[in-house]
């Protein structure tokens, strides 16, 4: 370790998850107004929990987000 350095430790972490949720049935549901309550729901999860919302994609029967979580947060 060197005891003459002038700088300080610093430790940055960053933790990014792609989520994929879709229904059960692989059915073309997603679409519409429900497509965008859903995006409205995630983005307000996100400022309600302080999550950064990076990317929310909605296809016909797929949803993609990726949102970036402090590592104090775990998925499980």
């Amino acid at each position: 370790m060197c005891q003459s350095c002038d700088f300080e430790k610093q430790v940055l972490s960053r933790l990014k998850y792609h989520l994929m949720i879709g229904p059960v049935a692989q059915s073309r549901v997603l679409q519409g107004p429900l497509a965008d309550s859903i995006k409205k729901l995630f983005a307000q999860c996100a400022q309600e929990n302080e999550w950064e919302l990076e990317e929310v994609e909605i296809h016909d029967n797929l949803v993609h987000i990726v949102l970036e979580l402090p590592h104090t947060i775990s998925l499980d």
